[in-house]
């Protein structure tokens, strides 16, 4: 859900009933409770009998033996059911929540899915039909299931991207599928990259698909200014009613600042548009509404911007969103984006193409001829496909090895015989075999080509290290099986253009067009009018059928023999932007800036050990200002965000004048900045060219264990800090380009109550590492593209940004009354009190007058246990709470509390003394703070007041640890 939402709305249910099953088997597959037949057959029948027709049917550990799965999904057919989706053959992985999910999907949509499949056949007869994969293959109708489905529309589209680069004897290739409400972009490589977890409308299941990233950037894409900032999208105008354009009172989108720039030419459009559908584009209807949006912009920030600009502006934030999505799918996962060629497809993508090159510094560009259709064309140009996974989870021997080529060669045998029947030839089926393989004791695993045994842990260890910094020295885990098939079928190949002498054709045309630089007098061409050797410099249109090639000035374009425009960067432009506050490049900076933590929280998930922070996400990253105020974060966890800014002024005071490039720094002490012991903080400064650090980058982690009295480093009776384990105040982990490793084992073991498991320890702490490490690179870049000056202007002005929408919040709040004061007080389980007043204030001038003060008088004195909260939490708490009042999407930042008086006595037990225990403080009392907070602004209804954190460990000595958090709700 949204981090800041104050009512959460949970995904929608797929499934309206479920019932237990009285049966268990034991994680070997054995039968530990044989199947009660008779109970489940009386529940399958109520079932039935309410009208549900369709099952999913999941079982503990079905994976392994799936005897019981079977034989309810016999009694299910006996009973009349017409849909049964069982777990262990829709997905024989293991995890049963992942296997459980998927095959509610599948449950789901099969039932639709088939009936689309029974409507088609009526038409078609005895016509075979295939139909498209997630996966990017073909498949018939029965073997075609509703969890393959939901992606297949943009499956085909990669595959039709595919097909263009390699005709084009392209090696790299960044798909771009702009349309009408999103962006699809994925990346091809000489092979398909597959993902087998999907999220789709909050659900998330398993079936293996395309590597395909989705952001809400389309021509409907609905353009609006918030007070402070220009916006694009999320909410699409969508085809019906529409742009304004569409001249059926739709909203102002995307394709409204494309034609309103010249960028689209009407007279080459279908009269296809207005309430009667035969009317052209309305220019005037757009250039109305720009100038009301214009209007708005110029009256709130005194500027004196043109409809131009503002249209420019627009498409600038489009194109640097869809960018963004362009760099998860390549430079962060470790590939150069600038070594690609951009295949651009879809309706809008040749409208934006030269803008999402000059951002990616990508030199090529190909445009197939039916580049609006080209995910038709893919699915033309597929493959028929079939796949197999099977778990097997056991470590990686190389004695093993050829039991498992054979388990593989018996995986394949079925699923070639299925592709046989299509009357393809042995020799154009290919067989590809792969072990899934991870370090042992990791989550994440990756997907290596078969092999013998020392080409596969080579290629791991070149795998991980390209796509996580390191080399894991760890054993390894074969965790599945996989099998994929491929029958390559004959393709329609594209016909060739005749050559002719190298000539720049005759335009249809000129129309004044806005680009970046500067309004020009533009050629417009028809693409029927290009031929082979056709050359033409930019700027020009280019108009086709099914979309419109926009070729900005600095780039060139050739048709090449398959009829394909090939745009050339000719010259990678200087990017001029000013330090002074602009409202379209305030937005870009804000994606930006959060660009750069959320690529440092990929490096962490990639490359953590610990279930913690790999699975739980119990992790914040963030960049920082010069003096350590928080400038921007990904949506991690709340606590850590607003406590880590106290950390790294600590850091920074302490090594004033020392620091020098290359250094990192280690700290967990929760009466310095920290949270609890556990969480630990990596520090690491960024240097230019002076002395002194520029920025800071900071990556927080809950560890498993960090010492203290009992294994999870959460004593319930702990009444010092000390008994919590490790205090790290300041260590220097990172000196003269040299880890201190000896030294950090030394810190984390000579103590009375030590660290347990240093390996996962110090694994993490390298994971966390590398995620500041990306945060230095990432800030580098952009210091180098826009220039120190302007980046450090944009931080303070993302930080204005926050303060002003804060003091906007506060004003909404108090609506026609000049001042409130507002009390509310809770109590601990203990019988200690929390409580706070809240006074809000307008001022002279509202909202940039309005402030607030929240004092915590009153509270409680400092506990003996270790439900102590460090100031760090309490501001944290302050923090996130008064957040959640300014309704609009802006960074996390210390700027939203620049209005925001908070006192809180000393000695209380949310300003404890240094030696006090304050485990519990994090988990427990933050939440109560929180509580309270939203109780005296009445924001809403109490939640549990606890973070519901589960832990045990193991008295042996081993380190071993398990730490759970139970799910809860929200306040009404």
């Amino acid at each position: 859900p949204d981090l800041f939402a104050l009512a959460v709305k949970k995904p929608e249910k797929l499934y309206s009933n479920v019932r237990e099953v009285d049966e268990r088997l034991d994680h070997e597959g054995s039968v530990v409770r044989p199947l009660d037949e008779s109970v489940l057959r009386k529940d399958l029948e109520e079932v039935m009998n309410s009208g549900i027709t369709s099952l999913a049917i999941v079982l503990m550990h079905s994976w392994k033996n799936g005897v019981h799965e079977s034989r309810v999904a016999e009694i299910a057919l006996d009973i009349g059911f017409d849909q049964i989706s069982v777990s262990h053959i829709i997905m024989p992985l293991i995890k049963i929540v992942g296997r459980g999910q998927t095959t509610a999907v599948d449950a789901y949509l099969s039932p639709v899915v088939f009936e689309y499949i029974q409507s088609v056949e009526k038409k078609t007869g005895d016509i075979p039909l295939d139909f498209m994969q997630s996966s990017g293959g073909m498949t018939d109708a029965h073997n075609f299931r509703g969890k393959d489905a939901i992606m297949s529309g943009p499956a085909g589209g990669v595959i039709g991207a595919a097909a263009v680069a390699e005709l084009n004897g392209i090696g790299e290739a960044i798909g771009f599928d702009m349309g009408g409400t999103s962006t699809d972009v994925s990346r091809y490589g000489g092979e398909f990259e597959k993902v087998l977890e999907m999220e789709t409308a909050g659900i998330h299941f398993q079936t293996p698909s395309l590597k395909i990233n989705t952001v809400a950037a389309g021509g409907g894409s609905i353009l609006w200014f918030d007070g402070q900032k220009m916006r694009v999208g999320p909410e699409s105008a969508g085809a019906d009613p529409g742009p304004v354009c569409y001249g059926k009172s739709g909203q102002l989108a995307l394709t409204d600042a494309n034609l309103l720039l010249g960028r689209l030419v009407p007279e080459y459009f279908p009269k296809a548009f207005g309430k009667t559908y035969d009317q052209p584009l309305n220019e005037v209807e757009t250039r109305k509404s720009f100038k009301k949006i214009t209007e708005q912009i110029n009256v709130a920030l005194d500027r004196n911007l043109s409809p131009e600009d503002v249209a420019r502006g627009f498409i600038r934030i489009a194109n640097e969103t869809m960018a963004s999505a362009i760099k998860e799918i390549s430079v962060a996962r470790g590939f150069d984006a600038r070594t690609h060629a951009l295949v651009c497809f879809g309706g809008a993508a040749a409208q934006h193409a030269c803008g999402i090159a000059r951002i990616l510094d990508i030199k090529k560009m190909i445009i197939h001829p039916m580049a609006g259709l080209l995910s038709a064309y893919g699915i033309a140009m597929a493959d028929q496909f079939r796949y197999a996974i099977h778990s097997i989870v056991t470590p990686y021997d190389k004695n093993m090895l050829r039991k498992f080529e054979i388990q593989l060669n018996e995986m394949a045998a079925p699923l070639v015989e299925e592709i046989l029947q299509y009357g393809i030839s042995k020799d154009n089926i290919e067989v590809k075999k792969f072990l899934d393989l991870r370090p042992l004791g990791t989550d994440n695993y990756l997907t290596i080509p078969l092999g013998t045994y020392e080409e596969t842990v080579e290629m791991f260890s070149i795998l991980h290290k390209q796509l996580f910094g390191f080399d894991p020295t760890t054993e390894l885990e074969l965790v599945n099986l996989r099998i994929e098939v491929n029958g390559r079928e004959h393709h329609f190949e594209e016909s060739l253009s005749q050559s002719h002498a190298r000539s720049k054709p005759k335009p249809r045309g000129t129309v004044k067009v806005t680009f970046e630089e500067s309004d020009n007098e533009t050629p417009v061409y028809q693409v029927v009018d290009l031929h082979l050797d056709s050359f033409i410099e930019g700027p020009a249109i280019i108009t086709e059928e099914f979309s419109t090639t926009v070729v900005e000035p600095g780039f060139s374009v050739e048709l090449n023999k398959y009829g394909h425009i090939i745009l050339t960067q000719d010259t990678i432009s200087e990017v001029s932007v000013g330090p002074e506050r602009d409202p379209i490049m305030l937005e870009v900076f804000n994606h930006l800036f959060m660009s750069i933590a959320e690529q440092m929280g990929y490096t962490l998930i990639n490359t953590a050990y610990s279930v913690n922070i790999k699975e739980r996400l119990d992790f914040s990253c963030a960049i920082f200002d010069p003096e350590g105020n928080l400038v921007a974060n990904a949506p991690h966890m709340p606590v850590h965000l607003g406590a880590m800014s106290e950390s790294v002024k600590e850091i920074i005071v302490a090594n004033k004048g020392s620091m020098k490039p290359g250094d990192i720094y280690l700290m967990n002490n929760p009466h310095r900045g920290g949270s609890h012991l556990p969480d630990l903080t990596v520090i690491a400064p960024v240097f230019a060219d002076g002395k002194n650090p520029i920025f800071y980058t900071a990556s927080r982690g809950h560890h498993a264990d960090i010492g203290g009295t009992t294994p999870g480093s959460l004593p319930p009776f702990a009444t010092s800090i000390h008994e919590e384990g490790v205090v790290i105040d300041n260590f220097c982990l990172i000196e003269d380009e040299e880890l201190r490793l000896n030294e950090l084992i030394s810190l984390l073991s000579d103590n009375d109550y030590p660290a347990r498991n240093l390996d996962e320890r110090i694994a993490d702490v390298k994971a966390q590492m590398a995620a500041v490490n990306k945060g230095i690179m990432e800030t580098e870049k952009l210091i180098k593209k826009y220039g120190l000056e302007t980046v450090h202007a944009y931080m303070d002005h993302v930080r204005d940004n926050a303060t002003e929408s804060m003091k906007a919040a506060l004003s909404v709040y108090l609506g026609d009354k000049e001042k409130l004061d507002l009390e509310f007080k809770d109590h601990l389980d203990s019988g200690d009190t929390i409580a706070v007043r809240i006074s809000i204030e307008k001022g002279d001038n509202p909202p940039h007058t309005c402030r607030a003060i929240v004092n915590f008088s009153g509270t409680s004195p400092q506990m003996k246990g270790n439900q102590n909260a460090p100031v760090a939490v309490t501001k944290a708490a302050v923090l996130y709470v008064f957040r959640l009042m300014i309704d609009e999407e802006i960074p996390l930042n210390s700027g939203c509390l620049e209005p925001i008086e908070i006192i809180i006595p000393e000695g209380c037990l949310l300003r404890p003394e240094d030696t006090a225990a304050v485990v519990g403080g994090n988990t427990e009392t933050s939440q109560r703070i929180t509580d309270v907070l939203i109780g005296a602004l009445e924001l809403a209804g109490a939640s549990q007041g606890t973070m519901n954190n589960f832990v045990f460990g193991s008295e042996d000595g081993s380190g071993k640890q398990y730490y759970k958090t139970i799910a809860g709700g929200s306040g009404a």
